[in-house]
């Protein structure tokens, strides 16, 4: 009598599991995330003490033509011109905007000690 329950069991499960994938149809994948109306790149950057770089923005069609807002959460950290030109001024962490109307696009900034420069001496100077 086990073996016949056993078997009930086993029957049981299959019918579940094979039900549990049926229903209305296949499954959607979700949609892909919106593309920003705002962008900066580079998105993150990593600078040295006085180093800087050139922050580049693209906006929607529906932006285009209208000003870019810079600004710094961290000035003391990172200071970025009206051009978009970033200037690590402290070591730290900043995040730099660029505002057009109420779109928003960031770009994180990590400053650290720059590099110690290698002097090479060669012998007899």
């Amino acid at each position: 009598m086990t073996r016949g329950i056993r078997c009930l069991g086993m029957a049981v499960g299959m019918a579940l599991s094979l039900s549990a994938g049926c229903g209305p149809g296949p499954i959607e994948p979700p949609p892909p995330p919106p593309t920003p109306l705002v962008a900066v790149a580079p998105s993150t950057l990593r600078l040295g003490l006085s180093e800087s770089v050139q922050l580049h923005v693209t906006v929607a069609a529906a932006l285009a033509g209208d000003p870019v807002a810079w600004s710094s959460s961290n000035p003391a950290v990172a200071a970025v011109t009206p051009a978009g030109m970033v200037r690590a001024t402290g070591i730290g962490f900043a995040e730099i905007k660029a505002t057009v109307r109420s779109e928003v696009g960031k770009a994180v900034v990590t400053v650290g000690q720059a590099p110690c420069p290698i002097i090479l001496r060669c012998p007899g100077t």
